[in-house]
C-alpha cells in the first residue's frame, strides 16, 4: 500500500459465519464505525489489532474486538455507534 498508493485497495468486513460466531459480526461493524467517524488510518490501525490476535471466527472473541479498539484509542468513539448499529440490525 506504501509502494503504490495510487492503487485503490478495498477491504469488504463482511462476517459470512455470522450466525454462528457473533464476535465476527461485532468486529466487522466496529471497523465499519471506526472508518466512518474516524478516517482510514484509524481503520487500518484496528484492522491490524484485529490480525495481531491471531484469532479466526471461530476464536475472536468480544475482548479482541475491545482490545483491538482500546489499542488504538479508538473503543469509546465507536462503541456508542456500534450499538446503534446492532439495535437497528435486530
Amino acid at each position: 500500500m506504501k509502494a503504490h498508493p495510487e492503487v485503490p485497495i478495498v477491504f469488504k468486513g463482511w462476517p459470512i459465519f455470522a450466525e454462528k460466531f457473533p464476535a465476527s459480526v461485532r468486529a466487522a461493524l466496529r471497523g465499519l464505525n471506526i472508518w466512518k467517524q474516524l478516517g482510514a488510518i484509524a481503520y487500518m490501525a484496528y484492522l491490524n489489532n484485529i490480525y495481531r490476535t491471531v484469532n479466526n471466527e471461530r476464536k475472536l472473541s468480544d475482548a479482541d474486538v475491545e482490545g483491538s479498539s482500546k489499542a488504538a484509542d479508538l473503543r469509546d468513539i465507536a462503541s456508542s455507534a456500534q450499538s446503534h448499529l446492532l439495535a437497528e440490525a435486530e
